[in-house]
């Protein structure tokens, strides 16, 4: 009786099919850190990564709330007319600060180790959040439900194993933790597709969602939601109303910005003589031009920036056709609308973030994961589900995509490990 239920919640595409996911997710991690994550963690996270440990210890030694959570390069205390180093509101780097915390509680010294796994355990959760919704989203097109599962997996082993998540090993950015919330708000509107009402916990998550995002990266939370707000307008079959989705996000919309001005005012009511503010290039990624003079950094540089993605043109070219493909059928077909409405926003708002913040032109590496998530979702999850459709259901598509994201998946394993050897420094 009880393994007849959890096959009826599993085939239904409920919320408890997201353990399947999770599941998965953790497997693919663990085999990253027995693999291409095996290495002496320390001494390249020390050079590659110096900033967030100082600044994490600056909260923990001088006061997080006598900072305002902002990024200074030292105390207040003593240099009270310094000057900002991000317009960030840092809250992307909340998650590592909380961990370090407690482990500097226990331990009383700082882990690289622990931040490392920290980077890579946000994209994880994404791509797990991923494959749940590129299962719940191909479920409805009538394809089995092993079918769904597996287009799931297929995303997700794509997703997370993508070059630029692996590279997230070094980097603390705050495109990971976005994504995660943009992917958890992509989840709610989905369950809430079709229905007239909703129930209080899924309203409240969708809200947390919203306030991460702006909080974390309000540049591109603000290009997003323009971008959905636009789509659902013009697209859907019910032309929601713009003032209706917007209704959805102005209160954790506006409560994030509050908290990021009362960041600002509380630093400045206490320091006076601090500049808040400094727009030089390449300051909003906190790379201004002395961060870039000093010898360390420089040598982790030159590592850092080689070509990562060398499969990322052809990754484009498909992705952006099994995108406009999907979204003719469904203009074709006229269901599974919401298919065009989140393909669209995902391409309309990484226009927008172009053109609101061209941060994706100065580190690629960092924030090309905004538009291959949408990109992923349409090759390995809708177009072979749209396609089982058209052929009856004989599963060739599924096993494909499942064959096809492993395949490229080992591709980007390997890529990723000729870029960065386990012996890349000491």
């Amino acid at each position: 009786m009880i393994l007849k239920r959890l096959e009826n919640k599993f085939s239904s595409g409920g919320n408890i099919g997201f353990l399947v996911f999770l599941l998965w997710g953790s497997l693919v991690l663990i085999g990253l850190f027995l693999s291409v994550h095996s290495r002496g963690i320390d001494g390249a996270q020390s050079e590659l990564q110096g900033r967030w440990p100082n600044l994490i210890l600056l909260w923990e030694n001088e006061g997080y709330f006598a900072h305002g959570g902002l990024w200074f390069s030292k105390a207040l205390v003593d240099d009270p007319a310094q000057t900002m180093i991000s317009p960030y509101s840092m809250g992307f780097l909340q998650g590592a600060h909380l961990l370090e915390r407690f482990y500097i509680w226990l331990s009383g010294s700082f882990s690289f180790g622990l931040l490392a796994f920290h980077n890579q355990l946000i994209p994880m959760l994404s791509s797990a959040l991923l494959g749940f919704l590129a299962m719940r989203l191909t479920l409805p097109l009538g394809i089995r439900p092993v079918h769904a599962y597996v287009l799931g997996l297929s995303a997700q082993t794509m997703y997370q194993t993508f070059p630029s998540n692996l590279w997230f090993f070094w980097e603390t950015y705050p495109t990971t933790l976005f994504v995660f919330f943009m992917a958890l708000f992509l989840v709610c509107e989905n369950s809430t597709d079709g229905l007239g009402s909703e129930s209080v916990s899924l309203q409240r998550i969708r809200k947390l969602s919203v306030f991460c995002m702006v909080f974390v990266e309000w540049i591109g939370a603000l290009g997003f939601f323009a971008a959905y707000c636009l789509v659902n307008r013009y697209f859907s079959p019910d032309k929601k109303p713009i003032k209706m989705e917007m209704k959805k996000i102005a209160l954790p919309v506006f409560l994030a910005f509050i908290v990021m001005a009362g960041q600002l005012l509380w630093v400045k009511a206490s320091f006076p003589d601090v500049k808040l503010m400094r727009e030089v290039a390449g300051s909003q990624i906190g790379m201004d031009k002395s961060f870039l003079q000093i010898k360390e950094l420089a040598t982790a540089l030159n590592k850092r920036y080689v070509p990562l993605l060398p499969d990322w043109n052809a990754l484009t070219m498909m992705g952006l056709l099994a995108t406009f493909v999907v979204m003719t059928l469904v203009r074709r077909e006229k269901k599974n609308s919401i298919h065009f409405v989140f393909l669209a926003t995902g391409i309309g708002y990484y226009a927008l973030f172009l053109l609101l913040g061209p941060k994706s032109f100065i580190l690629p590496e960092a924030y090309e994961v905004y538009l291959v998530f949408t990109l992923i979702l349409a090759l390995f999850a809708l177009l072979p589900g749209w396609l089982e459709i058209l052929n009856y259901n004989s599963g060739i598509f599924v096993l494909l995509s499942f064959v096809f994201s492993l395949c490229w998946s080992c591709v980007q394993l390997r890529n990723y490990s000729l870029y960065y050897p386990l012996n890349i420094i000491g």
